[in-house]
């Protein structure tokens, strides 16, 4: 009886998945403790946790600890457990408020991490580590839940408006005394509802443009923007092509050439395009999510030379689109250019149209 009481205790209690009063082995730290309990689960708070301990005078006193360090092996708060410590390890604050978020892809720790109110992007990226060698930032994808619905409600308003004046375009139809008038509005017609079925299979993917880089540099920039419950940042592997799309006559990708990097080079690659293309609205997605036209140049955004468009400068991961020249007929002119509506939904959702 004597021997039991002098073999030293501890005892873990909390979230971790084996609570408990096991012996003290000489040595044992805080993060012995842990492991010979089973480990965390999944709700355990990381940033602060409980050693209730009796001092000399057998009373106690509370020692408070960053759980999230000891466990990484930081003296300071990976104590040396004493004789009767206890150790308590308390669940995630707010557990119907949680914040989570997932990063993937290229950084050294990928994973669904829970941030605090308030937290920025850099301090996901530090958290999970940086990013791998093999990281390229300017393609990174980060999606946001809220903004992915206000994306799909413009897409749903656009469909709306478009199965209107297709009904509309119809009553037309029908009241057209010129043969020649009717022929153009069945053409329409016909148009309008092709881009109504490809525009309901069209879905937002909530994508938001950033100017990704190293924690350190990210930090106090505009890009560094608080994160929301459901945000999800992927950044992929370093690629070496060009991904050329729609009416041209071998859309393909093609492997990037840092000596001839305009966007007339990559289109004279691939045939340039078809007889059938809108050369008009040919236009680059960047791989950032961001999109170059012909009217970007106009403006002066961009600054690619005399050939404007033809000229811009195309980087690994670009994609260039030539979409479908519509057949011109009578009415065109009193209704919306469908390629233009087709382009902004491409650039609203995220997504290019399986048209192009």
């Amino acid at each position: 009886r004597i021997a039991f009481r002098d073999i030293p205790k501890v005892t873990v209690s909390g979230e971790v998945r084996n609570p408990g009063t096991l012996e003290l082995k000489k040595g044992a730290r805080v993060s012995d403790l842990v492991q010979l309990a089973g480990d965390l689960t999944k709700d355990a708070y990381l940033d602060q946790a409980e050693i209730v301990r009796l001092d000399e005078k057998r009373k106690m006193q509370t020692i408070y600890i960053d759980l999230g360090k000891a466990l990484a092996g930081e003296e300071k708060d990976n104590l040396l457990l004493k004789d009767e410590d206890q150790l308590f390890i308390r669940r995630i604050p707010d557990e119907a408020g949680k914040t989570r978020v997932v990063v993937s892809g290229e950084v050294r720790f990928p994973g669904a991490y829970v941030v605090r109110e308030g937290e920025r992007l850099s301090s996901l990226i530090d958290r999970a580590g940086g990013f791998t060698p093999e990281a390229y930032l300017q393609a990174a994808i980060f999606t946001r839940v809220s903004t992915q619905k206000s994306q799909q409600e413009a897409i749903d308003k656009l469909i709306e408006d478009l199965e209107l004046e297709v009904a509309q375009k119809a009553q037309e139809a029908t009241g057209a005394l010129d043969k020649e008038d009717v022929e153009a509005n069945k053409q329409v017609l016909a148009a309008r509802k092709s881009l109504v079925a490809q525009l309901k299979k069209a879905r937002a993917k909530g994508r938001i443009i950033i100017r990704l880089a190293e924690a350190d540099k990210l930090k106090g920039t505009s890009a560094d923007i608080p994160l929301e419950d459901g945000d999800r940042l992927l950044v992929p592997k370093k690629t070496n092509v060009v991904n050329v799309v729609g009416r041209v006559y071998n859309p393909t990708d093609v492997v990037y050439d840092p000596e001839n990097d305009s966007l007339g080079h990559y289109l004279s690659l691939v045939g340039g395009p078809t007889e059938s293309a809108d050369r008009d609205h040919i236009f680059l997605i960047r791989a950032n999510g961001s999109v170059v036209t012909r009217d970007n140049v106009q403006s002066g955004f961009f600054v690619f030379g005399e050939k404007g468009l033809l000229s811009a400068k195309v980087e690994p991961g670009d994609s260039i689109v030539v979409p479908e020249k519509l057949i011109q007929v009578r009415l065109m002119k009193d209704i919306k250019d469908i390629t233009q509506i087709m382009f902004q939904i491409a650039v609203t959702a995220g997504v290019i149209i399986a048209a192009f």
